[in-house]
């Protein structure tokens, strides 16, 4: 499950972008190092962040490898 997450995050170096919250997630496109970008939930292990684009989940990236705008 999901756990709500609100504000902005800054890619610490080129992530890929997951269909889904697991290293084997199709990968769907990546955000570039030092990009900022909208997080809409966490994973409730902590390990993956949900990108979000106007509102709407796109992928999910590690959140090892980025941090709080």
């Amino acid at each position: 499950p999901l756990v709500a997450t609100k504000g902005k995050y800054v890619a610490r170096s080129t992530l890929n972008l997951r269909a889904s919250a697991s290293p084997r997630g199709e990968r769907l496109g990546s955000v570039e190092t030092g990009s900022t970008f909208q997080a809409l939930g966490r994973t409730g292990d902590g390990k993956w962040i949900l990108v979000g684009q106007d509102g709407v989940g796109v992928g999910y990236v590690s959140s090892a490898y980025v941090y709080r705008a």
